[in-house]
């Protein structure tokens, strides 16, 4: 039978195909009619047969049939809340109930996954706050129920600007970009608004850039079909020209698949960009590209050059820093033993072979950034597995050796404690402000990201975590 409405003029009803209106008509419906008002009519022949024994009833006014049992159902309260059932048909006194046979509403798709609260003593609300450690701290505001991998960049006027990806899980459906913002002068960063979003699809791994040469603010972050892991991801980008106020749609950038970005985009020498991303494309093993622009902007994706860097075969997530000696990048670890490096002399478009650095690696996350003063800052899991505790390190030959360590990050306390298991603290991300604070952001335990900033000194202070 079709879902359709027809009027019974001997009872004024409106009859509904398809449809159960009263509560727990019975059979697969459930139990037996249980509320005061409805009633089991008894076994009846057809629909036609349940109306009238409803207009005989006192008070009768919706009455359903049931085509398996034929049992019939009356109802005294005058509420139409149609339920589709492909056995079931239902009926109503116009006059008496308000909606009397119209469609129910279509069913409305579930929302967004609620963020989890807080562990007690947190606050997710943006608002930066002293910690016992010396530093400031501050969880953002979660948008969706899972939080991963963020970005930091700094605007000319001072502003921190963040974004990550948040959904129900990594490579969800529907996991977006997220952005929020801490205005120069502010000690509360923004709600996060989100940027891209597409169903059957799972956008990860935010990138922020800031193009001083425009004045242009870009986000790249991958997008790949939900589920499909990293194979068939592309890189999309999207831009703002007022600070992250308004964006541009996301659209395609490097569609080679299994393109995934990570870490920080720097300016070569010469004005041109250097944007460090890595492929795990089927057919090659997964390693890193450099990719490099033809013009000092980002332009388009038909103005880039893209130079994989030999044997970095399991080596991903390349993060570049600008030393003394030109450029050196560091990667992840596939085989989590130890963060590697290379070196460059032609500003990434060729690369000594990588070799294992002093510091592990979890195979997880990682991002070094260049001081005012010359030494190259590093965050990362300081062990081979879990990803508790988490912690910074300074080098001041180039990446050679990392003499000063202190943990940021270790068990659910903002301080330390804890033996770190099952916890989660990972996918660093890290810069230096013109005034010389260091500011930090990373996943905490997936349900918010955790802001943190403090100076050089903290790093290597006494009375630190070593």
């Amino acid at each position: 039978r079709s879902c359709h409405v027809l009027l019974v003029c001997a009872c004024a009803a409106g009859i509904a195909d398809d449809w159960t209106v009263v509560t727990n008509a019975d059979d697969t419906e459930g139990a037996a009619c249980t509320s005061t008002s409805c009633v089991l009519v008894g076994t009846v022949s057809d629909v036609d047969a349940c109306r009238k024994a409803c207009e005989t009833l006192d008070k009768c006014v919706v009455f359903s049939f049931n085509h398996n049992s034929h049992h019939c159902y009356s109802n005294t309260n005058p509420v139409w809340k149609p339920l589709p059932n492909d056995h079931v048909d239902s009926g109503c006194k116009t006059a008496a109930v308000p909606g009397c046979g119209a469609p129910a509403p279509p069913p409305q798709p579930p929302g967004p996954p609620a963020p989890s609260p807080p562990p007690p003593g947190l606050h997710y609300d943006g608002v930066i706050r002293s910690d016992p450690d010396g530093s400031m701290v501050a969880y953002m505001i979660p948008p969706y129920k899972s939080n991963h991998a963020s970005t930091l960049e700094q605007l000319p006027d001072g502003s921190l600007v963040a974004a990550w990806f948040s959904g129900e899980k990594e490579e969800a459906s529907g996991c977006a970009i997220v952005f929020a913002k801490l205005p120069a002068g502010s000690s509360t960063w923004s709600s996060a608004a989100t940027l891209a979003e597409r169903d059957d699809f799972s956008n990860q791994n935010p990138v922020l850039f800031y193009d001083n040469s425009t004045s242009i603010l870009h986000l790249f972050h991958s997008q790949a079909p939900a589920e499909s892991g990293e194979s068939e991801s592309q890189i999309w980008h999207l831009q703002s020209s007022d600070a992250g106020a308004t964006w541009t749609k996301s659209e395609p950038f490097f569609t080679a698949a299994g393109d995934f970005p990570r870490n920080r985009i720097i300016r070569r020498k010469d004005g041109t960009i250097l944007f460090p991303y890595y492929s795990q494309a089927v057919g090659h093993p997964n390693w890193s590209v450099m990719g490099i622009s033809m013009t000092d902007a980002v332009g388009s994706n038909t103005s880039w050059k893209a130079y994989v860097v030999d044997k970095s075969s399991d080596l991903v997530q390349p993060s570049v820093v600008r030393t003394t000696g030109g450029l050196a990048v560091f990667f992840r670890d596939r085989n989590a033993k130890n963060i590697y490096r290379a070196t460059s002399v032609n500003e990434g478009v060729s690369w000594t072979t990588p070799k294992a650095t002093p510091l592990p690696n979890n195979n997880a996350g990682i991002e070094a950034y260049t001081l005012h003063d010359g030494r190259i800052v590093i965050a990362f899991n300081p062990q081979t597995s879990g990803r508790d505790p988490l912690a910074v390190a300074l080098s001041a030959d180039s990446g050679l050796t990392w003499p000063q360590q202190r943990n940021v990050q270790h068990g659910l306390s903002r301080t330390s404690g804890g033996d770190g298991a099952g916890n989660e603290f990972s996918y660093p991300t890290i810069l230096q402000d013109r005034n010389g604070t260091i500011h930090m952001m990373y996943t905490y335990l997936r349900e918010t990201i955790k802001y943190k900033s403090f100076n050089p000194e903290w790093i290597s202070s006494t009375h630190g975590e070593k």
